[in-house]
């Protein structure tokens, strides 16, 4: 694996971590929102949101 390839794959890997962050943060929001709006519904799907972004995460360093 040449230098071009492992600088690929570094950066293939950030942009994977950056996309799950930002899918936490997205469900983060939309939990915040759900409580402060008194809306069980919006806040349900912040916490769905968060779960699935973490499980991405888990099945991502199983498989490392």
């Amino acid at each position: 694996m040449g230098l071009k390839d492992k600088a690929k794959n570094k950066a293939k890997e950030i942009i994977n971590k950056a996309e799950e962050r930002s899918e936490k943060i997205e469900g983060k929001a939309h939990e915040i929102a759900g409580k402060l709006g008194n809306d069980p519904q919006h806040e349900a799907e912040g916490k769905e949101k968060q779960a699935n972004a973490e499980a991405k995460h888990d099945a991502k360093e199983i498989k490392d």
